[in-house]
């Protein structure tokens, strides 16, 4: 018994008796005698005698304690003495079988007792581990549940198909179950009657089975899950049902559920393995303990199923709960509504002591808002927030100063009530201005102006006036007039004109009437002939003529480029000369126009295949007749010993005489002869046994196929290329799947609707020769080709490879493609983005000087030139400092070291997959997130079973060739022993369809270096590597299948460059001693002829004359074997370098060419310009759309061209191109262009879509737009697939040009697709690619709900008699809200609210000619902040419409009164974190300005400037973010604007 069992409730006692048979289930008081020697006494148990005191009779009793109800059995077996057990079989004492069948019967009775205590148990009276006590043993445990256990013979009577000592070992015996032969031949108890004997076995009758056949069978013999007695089922435990089939429940589910499968289905309110459970409402929603169907919640929720989050105290009545927080009543406050509050937390002008407000010294009224005044103003004014508003004649703090009038109108002090005036001003209220020297008795002073009497004037009246007072036009000196600009004469009372009209003309009231032949404002322009008549502009007096208009007037049509001097225009259009054609006779005519069999290229025809000559008009021949004949209208007329189509089939001497046959020239003699010619007779012993047949040859005593021919016969004919897996090979052709064609299948055929084509299995940063043709029946258009280089692929397996705390080293995997570097970049502790190169063979790096226990998230690109390959991140933690991981225990860890070449680390490695877990662990392997041991060794055994699928006794390697990228003619493949092992290397080539290779002569146990790469068109691929051990020489592997190698296949031809005379330098490999010399030719296609060399066969290296410059050439290699034929050949295509074009050496700094405009539409137009010397970094084009805004256009330094969308139908732009190196800027160039008007399409002419472009990435946005050259759309339709890969559409209407494509996922890369719908027909579509914004994450240490929010300044921006206009700004935080509150005339508070994205107001309703204190106040939440208060003076009623006209001291005329006037405003300037603006003031002069924007929060924020400034440098702003400025002007208390401009910092 378990301990676990001792806490029963009921105690169950049990007699276990142990003997050598394990005769198992017992009978109540049956006796059972055992020979078996006595078991030794049970803890807890005692020893009962059995009568006698024989040690056969002993009983041995176990009592279970605790509890007062025992169930005991007492079951005695007494079997008579006998030695059979343990004989040897034959030689058993017989044992009556009356005595076996008695005993057999006893036991199937305790059976069913026992059975029947464990269902009471079951029940419930018992806990399901007390089963496991019930002492049941079954004897049919003794033959492993195959058989029964005969206690007469002491062995097992197996069932069919089971034999063995314990029916444990299967059998191919069909034999029913009887008992064993016995040695008389006869069978127990005469097999019953109810089977027949065998041979001295039973063999029973269905339904019966035993060894005498005397016991009933079960049904499906109990399906091994329990035992058969007496035909019926006993189950083992967790089974039920008549062949115990069915899986039963524990304690049948309590009666509180349903069973299935041996599963409890319990019902609502129960849970547990045998529904006796309670279970509680949806599990106390993982925030509680369920205990007896009840939750007990864990502190902080409450509820039925602890679902509510709960309140402290129950928020002490004051309040209600919501989602844990209180929502406390009016008047009580705190976490539980347990502190009583006061109005507005007293506001800053008290404390609350249990819900009252004590108010501080200076504040009184409930809620301490109420300021008081000093002594309650003496009685002399009233109190408004603490401050006195004194009644008319009195003023100070608390009204006990007499005032004076008018406040001295703030141009003296008051003195006891009377005003003592500053300089310059007089009155009572010194509100008139004085005269100086008050006008020296010349005259009367009128606001501070001397009116003189007359033949006087000047400030003073001090001087002599002059005629008119000049007018007012001009200023008196000595009594003569000086006039102003733009006056004359004696009293300054004639207009004059500009520059005195130059002499030019007559100036008559100001206006210059010119002389014939000038003109302008003062005469000093030129006039031009008929005023160029309206195409072009006048300057100087010549015509700068529009765009296709030339002449002295402008009057004749231009053609494009003056035709070149290659042709006469007339009226607009070029009439060229023979030979040139186009718009403007720039191209070339070629000489019958290439009599259609080719293109024609600057005058030169570029044939197509089968065509040469100049007008291509001459047929070519294959292969040029391979130089054995001339070409005869594309026929090879051969020379004498070449034939075929090709002249390529060498003829044989003598036509082998008729005793063979000829083949490429070798005669392939019948049996019996042999010779060049067939002409000796040989004897038969060197012929092939049997001939060969018609497409083999006899070499060395066997027939091989000849080339096109394989097969065991030579009977299939092979096909180019292998059909390159794109087709099937029938009879020596390729018959080409569906969108292939060619003859070897290379050609991809797309529908004449399509306008892309996707090609996949291409290797990444490689460089690809594409060309596109045109098929309309049997005729080919002219072919266009386009060179493209697939995109690079990045690092793979970024993983952190060691970690301290101040370091991280990293790892990774190379990419396949060529790169120039690895950008490694993270962002510091600092949040400084930190950016590293790392050299294009290093594997890893080691990043330094980071911060102890600080995240970074590191970021791998590669680079080669522009291109950038997608990035690979991972994040890691550098340790903590030591004196803060000292005191932590370490955990056990296996040992760290440094995993830098992964692919040398691992290649090594032989084994199962659970020989690399280990392996992985004990050298501690670095785990990146979310990876185990398991999975990465099952990752990297996959991948070391792909490079190396075996290896042999002798050595031999078996190499997959899946890691191989692309498409290649060939595949080489070096290898070398690794140090410190030693031993000679090896190369192969086999052709590019092979899948895996056997490397042989490898040494056996050694470890060895294997580099494989790709060859095609001459061209090498990006080779991978790996590192492997070939199998010991005792290994008893299989053989792996060796591959047909040809040996005389070539290796990789390569041009290596020039040597010093201009020579181009070959080179080539080859397997050694294999060929007795090779053919190198040179073919020039547009050359005189080709070149060709004989070399020796063990050279591998040639030079060869230089093709012209420029021009395409083509080298073939072929190797000869000795006594064979030549090889397949390597061919090497390239183009001659020019001469003046050698990249890197510059003679001088970059320069701009020429800007011209093309492609113009209605919205849009294509900018393209030329760069005759150097590169630039980067463009910049300029120019202003309809409002008169700057608009600025980057463009990358390799673009020749961009386009310009947006624009205005019918207007006219200005663009202006600046070339950047570093941040030296180059340029100029300009041109202007009139962009089309708005047209209706013409009728029958379809829309067409131009271009897609992906602008202005947020973290959840991209801004597509859009041009459509001709045409007009219906609607849009733009598709693209979320993060998850579900298709979306956005449908756009017509006329837009532009769409926002929203509720994106932050730093995710997308490809939009657009299409156009017209008349219920889809056009495109366009397709282009964006990436959104990383999420700008948020600084924890300063989460904006904690920040304090603060007011900043208030101020009056515009003043009527019934209104005041206010401004605010914030200094820090956002609100909710604002409140303005004053007093009005009746001393009643008034409020005005305002929003909290708003910075101004204009609070109306106010008396005329009174003072105001006006209080703002910030809401946020349930805080408020503030007041900011100033206090304002409406204008007086009668005041109205008049307008001041202020005079500063010291002028001699008067301001003029007009309103001033704000111009433009302007971006001049940016840095990362200001903004320079500039503005005009076109009319008047303003006080000051006021620049106000928001911050990257929506703050409004605002910056002061002078009134004499003109621009200002905006600090404290966020890099790369867009403002939007305001500016206003303010002009005695008015606010005037604003005028507003966008920049980007």
């Amino acid at each position: 018994m378990m301990p676990a069992q001792y806490a029963l409730t009921s105690s169950l006692a049990l007699l276990v008796l142990l003997g050598t048979a394990r005769a198992g289930p017992f009978s109540s008081r049956s006796n059972v005698t055992l020979p078996a020697p006595r078991p030794p006494p049970q803890p807890g148990g005692r020893t009962v005698g059995a009568g006698g005191g024989r040690p056969s009779s002993q009983l041995y009793e176990h009592t279970v304690e605790g509890g007062e109800k025992q169930v005991v059995f007492t079951h005695r077996i007494n079997l008579p003495p006998s030695t059979g057990c343990g004989c040897p079989p034959g030689t058993e004492p017989p044992v009556p079988a009356s005595e076996v069948q008695a005993l057999r019967v006893r036991l199937e009775i305790l059976e069913e007792l026992v059975k029947g205590l464990k269902e009471q148990c079951t029940g419930g009276c018992c806990p399901t581990a007390a089963q496991a006590g019930t002492g049941q043993t079954d004897v049919r445990t003794l033959c492993s549940l195959h058989g029964v256990f005969d206690l007469s013979r002491c062995t097992c009577s197996c069932e069919p198909g089971w034999g063995g000592p314990t029916c444990s070992d299967p059998t191919d015996a069909e034999i029913p179950p009887s008992s064993p032969p016995s040695a008389s031949g006869s069978c127990p108890d005469d097999c019953n009657d109810q089977g027949r004997c065998v041979r001295g076995r039973c063999v029973c009758f269905p339904g019966y089975t035993g060894p005498s056949c005397g016991w009933p069978s079960c049904p499906g013999d109990c399906q091994g899950r329990g035992r058969c007695v007496q035909g019926v089922c006993v189950c083992r435990a967790g089974f039920s049902g008549p062949d115990c089939s069915q899986r039963s429940c524990p304690r049948g589910c309590s009666q509180r559920g349903r069973c299935e499968d041996g599963r409890c289905v319990c019902d609502p309110g129960y849970t547990g393995e045998d529904c006796g459970m309670r279970s509680c409402p949806r599990g106390c929603s993982q925030r509680g303990r369920c205990e007896n169907g009840r939750c007990v919640c864990n502190p902080g929720y409450t509820g039925e199923d602890c679902g509510v989050r709960s309140c402290p105290r129950g928020c002490s009545q004051r309040g209600r709960c919501e989602d844990g927080r209180c929502v406390c009543d009016p008047g009580y406050t705190g976490e539980d509504c347990g502190t009583r509050s006061c109005p507005w937390d007293c506001g800053e002008g008290g404390r609350c002591v249990d819900g009252r407000c004590v108010c501080w010294p200076g504040y009184t009224g409930e809620d301490c808002s109420t300021r008081t005044c000093p002594r309650d103003c003496r009685g002399r004014g009233r109190c408004e927030d603490g401050e006195c508003i004194c009644d008319t004649g009195y003023s100070g703090d608390d009204c006990g100063v007499r005032s004076c009038p008018g406040d001295c109108n703030q141009r003296g002090r008051c003195e006891d009530g009377r005003c003592v005036c500053w300089p310059g001003y007089t009155g009572l209220d010194c509100g008139s201005r004085a005269c100086p020297r008050d006008c020296r008795g010349r005259g009367r002073c009128e606001n501070g102006v001397c009116v003189c009497n007359a033949g006087y004037s000047g400030e003073d009246c001090g001087v002599r006036s002059c005629p008119g007072d000049c007018r007012g036009r001009g200023r008196c000196e000595s009594g003569r007039c000086v006039c102003w600009p733009g006056y004359t004469g004696r009293d300054c009372g004639t207009r004059a004109c500009p520059g005195d009209c130059r002499g030019r003309g007559r100036c008559v009231d100001g206006r210059c009437v010119c002389n014939p032949g000038f003109t302008g404002e003062d005469c000093g322009s030129r006039r031009c002939p008929g005023d160029c008549r309206g195409h072009g502009s006048c300057e100087d007096g010549v015509c700068v003529c529009d765009a296709g208009y030339s002449g002295e007037d402008c009057s004749t049509r231009s053609c494009p480029g003056g035709c070149r001097g290659r042709g006469q225009c007339i009226d607009g259009r070029c009439v060229c000369e023979d030979g040139y054609s186009g718009e403007d006779c720039n191209v070339r005519r070629c000489p019958n126009d290439c009599s259609q069999h080719g293109v024609c290229q600057d005058g030169v025809c570029i044939c197509w295949e089968a065509y040469v000559g100049e007008d291509c008009s001459i047929r070519t021949c294959p292969s040029n007749c391979h130089g054995r004949g001339r070409c005869d209208e594309g026929r090879c007329l051969c020379d004498p010993g070449y034939t075929g189509p090709t002249c390529a089939t060498r003829m044989c001497p003598a036509d082998c005489r008729g005793r063979g046959r000829c083949v490429q020239g070798v005669c392939m003699c019948h049996v019996g002869y042999g010779g060049e010619d067939c002409g000796q007779e040989e004897p038969p012993a060197s012929a092939c046994p049997g001939g060969c047949g018609p497409r083999e040859l006899c070499q060395a005593g066997q027939c091989v196929c000849v080339e096109g021919f394989r097969g065991p016969d030579c009977a299939i004919q092979t096909c180019p290329g292998d059909c390159r897996g794109r087709g099937e090979c029938h009879d020596g052709s390729c018959v080409c799947k569906d969108g292939y064609a060619g003859e070897d299948c290379g050609e991809a055929r797309v529908p004449s609707s399509a306008s892309a084509y996707d090609q996949r299995g291409l290797a990444p940063g490689q460089e690809y020769q594409v060309t596109v043709r045109a098929l309309r029946g049997t005729s080919w258009g002219p072919p266009a080709s386009k060179t493209i280089t697939t995109m690079i692929d990045g690092p793979q397996d970024l993983r952190v490879v060691a970690v301290t705390p101040t370091t991280l080293e990293l790892g990774w995997l190379r990419p396949q493609a060529e790169v120039d570097r690895f950008v490694v970049s993270y962002v510091s502790a600092g949040n400084q983005r930190v950016r590293l190169e790392v050299p294009p063979e290093a594997d890893g790096t080691l990043l330094t000087d980071l911060m102890p226990g600080v995240e970074y998230v590191v970021t791998v690109t590669a680079e080669r030139g522009q291109a950038v390959s997608y990035p690979a991140s991972v994040r890691a933690n550098t340790e903590e400092g030591e004196e803060e991981s000292s005191p932590r225990p370490s955990l056990s860890q296996p040992p760290r070291r440094p995993w830098g070449n992964l692919t040398a680390e691992l290649s090594r490695f032989r084994g199962t997959v659970q020989d690399l877990e280990r392996h992985l662990r004990v050298h501690g392997y670095p785990l990146r997130a979310n990876q185990t041991y398991t999975s990465v060794a099952r990752h990297i055994h996959e991948y070391l079973q792909r490079q190396v699928l075996g290896s042999s006794a002798d050595g031999a390697l078996l190499v997959s060739l899946d890691g191989l990228r692309g498409q290649f003619e060939r595949v080489v493949l070096r290898w070398r022993p690794q140090p410190p092992a030693e031993g000679p290397g090896g190369e192969l080539t086999v052709p590019g369809t092979t899948r895996t290779v056997s490397l042989p002569d490898l040494r056996p146990g050694t470890t060895y270096h294997v580099e494989v790469h790709g060859v095609r068109a001459g061209q090498t691929s990006k080779s991978y590597a790996f590192i492997t051990t070939t199998g010991p020489s005792t290994t008893q592997g299989a053989q792996a299948p060796l591959l047909q190698q040809r040996p005389q296949e070539l290796g990789e031809l390569r041009v290596l460059g020039r040597d010093e005379t201009g020579r181009l330098r070959v080179v080539w490999t080859a397997q050694p001693d294999t060929f007795a010399h090779f053919q190198l030719r040179l073919r020039v296609p547009e050359g005189p002829g080709a070149h060709e060399e004989v070399l020796p066969g063990d050279v591998r290296q040639a030079l060869v004359p230089p093709p012209a410059p420029g021009a395409p050439y083509e080298l073939s290699l072929r190797g000869v074997p000795p006594g064979g034929k030549p090889s397949d050949p390597v061919i090497y295509q390239g183009i001659m370098d020019k001469d003046e074009e050698k990249p890197g050496k510059s003679s001088g700094p970059p320069r701009l060419g020429e800007l011209t405009v093309t492609d113009r539409t209605s919205d849009s137009l294509l900018l393209r310009w030329t760069v005759p010397e150097g590169e630039f970094d980067s463009f910049v084009i300029q120019y202003k759309d309809r409002d008169g805004q700057p608009k600025v256009v980057p463009v990358e330094g390799p673009q020749r061209s961009a386009v310009i969308t947006s624009l205005d139908p019918g207007r006219k732009y200005k663009f202006v191109l600046y070339g950047f190196v570093g941040k030296k800027r180059h340029g100029p160039l300009v041109t202007e262009a009139k962009i089309l008007p708005q047209s209706d399409p013409r009728p029958g002419t379809p829309p067409r879509l131009g271009n897609l472009w992906v602008t202005d990435p947020t973290p959840d946005s991209l801004h597509l737009s859009w041009t459509v050259p001709e045409g007009q759309f219906d609607t849009f339709m733009v598709q693209y697939r979320d993060k998850d890969g579900r298709p979306q559409v956005v449908p756009v209407e017509g006329p837009e040009r532009s769409f926002v494509v929203s509720s994106l996922d932050p730093d995710h890369k997308y490809r939009f697709t657009l299409f156009g719908i017209a008349n219920k027909k889809r056009y495109g579509p366009l397709t282009a690619d964006g990436t959104t914004a990383p999420e700008r994450k948020e600084e924890p240490p300063r989460p904006e709900f904690l920040e304090q929010p603060l007011l900043g300044e208030l101020t009056v921006t515009g003043v009527t008699p019934d209104s005041l206009r206010l401004s605010w700004t914030v200094a820090q935080g956002p609100f909710d809200s604002f409140m303005v509150q004053y007093k009005d005339a009746q001393g009643q508070p008034q409020a005005v609210p305002v929003a909290g994205d708003e910075n101004e107001v204009t609070v109306p309703g106010l008396d005329p000619d009174r003072k105001y204190k006006m209080n703002l106040y910030g809401l946020r939440g349930r805080q408020r902040v503030g007041p900011e208060s100033v206090v304002a003076k409406t204008a007086p009623q009668e005041d109205v419409d008049e307008t001041p006209s202020p005079t500063e001291l010291g002028t001699e005329a008067p301001e003029s009164s007009e309103e001033p006037l704000l111009g433009e405003l302007t971006v001049t300037g940016s840095s990362p974190d200001s903004l320079s603006l500039s503005w005009t003031v076109p009319r008047g002069r303003f006080d000051s300005f006021t620049v106000q924007y928001k911050d990257r929060d929506g703050r409004p924020q605002a910056v002061r400037v002078g009134g004499e400034e003109s621009e200002v440098t905006v600090g404290g702003l966020q890099p790369a973010h867009k403002y939007k400025m305001h500016l206003y002007g303010l002009h005695e208390g008015q606010r005037v604007g604003p005028v507003s401009a966008v920049g980007v910092t």
